[in-house]
């Protein structure tokens, strides 16, 4: 079952000296409460069959956020300079590995998802 909210202090979006607590391993119901209460069966689970995609995050590594390096096309961020406490340096999405050690090795694989309702 869902709750009506979902909160979450992750240490990545707090500058290091205010980082003092360790982020939660994983928010329980998080993935799984948008794809229930939106009716997208196969998301937001990690099981067989499931589409699921998985951050890897070192804590230790820190960062600093400049626009030009995100694969955005927006060209600009409120975070412009900000050093950041941990850093995602793996992703699989539905499997497939998209970024090895920070660096984006995938191509594009999204799909469109017809709205259930």
């Amino acid at each position: 079952m869902c709750s009506k909210a979902v909160v979450s202090e992750p240490a990545a979006a707090m500058p290091p000296a205010a980082s003092h607590r360790p982020a939660p391993t994983s928010a329980p119901g998080t993935p799984s409460c948008p794809a229930d209460r939106y009716g997208l069966p196969g998301k937001g689970r990690l099981a067989e069959g499931a589409d699921a995609d998985i951050a890897i995050v070192d804590p230790d590594r820190t960062w600093t956020v400049h626009a030009a390096d995100s694969e955005s096309t927006q060209e600009y961020t409120p975070f412009e300079g900000f050093e950041l406490s941990a850093a995602v340096t793996d992703t699989f999405v539905r499997g497939n590995r998209v970024l090895t050690d920070g660096v984006v090795t995938g191509t594009p694989a999204g799909r469109y998802l017809a709205r259930p309702y």
